[in-house]
């Protein structure tokens, strides 16, 4: 606070106003400046233990600004591991000093850094994968068994869907399917894409979906949950804003590699009999399941628009799959296709991101299978309902521990 930025370098450290100690007020016209360094890959953490500003609209008055020192965006995200952050404040009225900034700021790094395969618990451990969804807490919050295959509350619809055998398209019961959530864009509010209910408070989508907001701003964006019309408004559905979309890093459009996105809501939803989480997959997908595509998409021999539909996929060998009469070299790792040699049943527009759920085990009774599982995410495919042409998904089970390490650590 006096011309010069203050620069550290130690582990972990307080700052805090001029005269907070005193429990005065700073003084006016007040620039204070510091300087945070750190090796490439640490990572910042700030607490805030006593906070006051002189309050306005806009922070034109009293302002305490994060950012990164090269680009100088807010740095709120935190996946970004650039090596150097600078922490602002700013006081630029001379008027109602009875205000007192009192910011008791800590900011330090990770003690620990785990391996590939370790789960991180936080910012202060890491445990064994093995340990994860053990049905014991090995993290001190709990996070090792937030999401886990085998939950007895995950897969189990209240309302038992008609697992018809008829190839085609057709309307869902209602209710039936009750992890199949609507993506809402942000300019009309209208279906833009499906995803699958995981958790309250997250679904899992295709990242394709996302990809024209390049700021990460999701802000207008919403999830329906409980709709079953999308014209026609439900009294069981649920709206939540979008907090943040998280896509994997190594997602590559151009060939629809890794097409997974997890979207964290700003509120949970409320669970309901028409509102409930699926199950992530216990084993991977196998050739011949026969498995069930549900969403509003233009699904082709289907009938009903704009309600929410299904249709029964049989997977598909990934042999025949990188065929060269199917998709060739075109057809990569951590897919797998479903669909019917012939064509005709397809995931069409609209269906993106949507869950393809199959029977979690081979135990069913009278009325079906007990839960069900998200094995894949409706990603792309060509001439829908073509022959040697099915719907390509994004294989779930493959991407588990991200799933797992990244609701955790976002969850906090």
């Amino acid at each position: 606070c006096h011309g010069e930025p203050l620069v550290l370098t130690s582990q972990s450290d307080q700052l805090t106003s001029p005269r907070f100690g005193e429990g005065q007020s700073y003084r006016n016209n007040l620039l204070c400046e510091w300087i945070l360094l750190g090796d490439p890959g640490e990572v910042f953490r700030i607490s805030f233990n006593s906070f006051m500003l002189e309050q306005s609209p806009t922070c034109q008055f009293d302002s305490l600004t994060i950012v990164d020192v090269f680009d100088f965006e807010e740095l709120l995200n935190d996946n970004d591991t650039n090596t150097d952050t600078n922490v602002g404040y700013t006081n630029n009225t001379d008027t109602n000093v009875g205000y007192t900034n009192n910011t008791d700021t800590n900011y330090s790094f990770p003690p620990v850094r785990c391996g590939e395969e370790e789960f991180r618990c936080g910012i202060e451990k890491c445990i064994d994968w093995s340990k994860v969804c053990d049905h014991t807490e090995d993290c001190a919050d709990g996070s090792d068994e937030m999401i886990c295959p085998s939950s007895r509350e995950c897969g189990l619809p209240a309302i038992l869907p008609i697992e018809s055998r008829v190839v085609g398209g057709r309307e869902a019961i209602r209710g039936a399917w009750p992890w199949t959530v609507s993506v809402l864009d942000s300019h009309r509010q209208t279906h833009m894409c499906g995803a699958a209910l995981v958790a309250p408070q997250w679904a899992i989508s295709a990242a394709h979906c996302f990809t024209r907001e390049y700021n990460r701003d999701y802000t207008g964006y919403s999830v329906r949950a409980g709709r079953h019309d999308l014209k026609i408004a439900d009294r069981n559905e649920q709206t939540v804003r979008i907090a943040e979309v998280i896509s994997r890093r190594d997602y590559v459009e151009q060939w629809s590699l890794n097409d997974l996105a997890l979207i964290r809501f700003k509120d949970p939803l409320v669970l309901t009999d028409y509102v409930r989480p699926v199950c992530l997959p216990s084993a991977p997908v196998t050739a011949g399941s026969q498995c069930y595509l549900t969403g509003w998409g233009e699904t082709l021999n289907s009938c009903c628009p704009d309600v929410l539909k299904q249709a029964l996929l049989p997977v598909i060998n990934n042999t025949v799959c990188a065929g060269a009469n199917y998709y060739g070299t075109r057809f990569r790792e951590h897919m797998f296709c479903a669909g019917y040699p012939d064509g005709g049943t397809d995931a069409c527009s609209g269906d993106s991101g949507g869950p393809l759920v199959c029977p979690a085990d081979s135990s069913t009774d009278d009325q079906g299978p007990r839960h069900w599982e998200v094995q894949g995410v409706t990603s792309w495919g060509l001439l829908c309902g073509a022959a040697q042409k099915p719907g390509v998904y994004t294989a779930v089970h493959d991407y588990i521990r991200w799933i797992q390490q990244t609701i955790a650590l976002h969850s906090q």
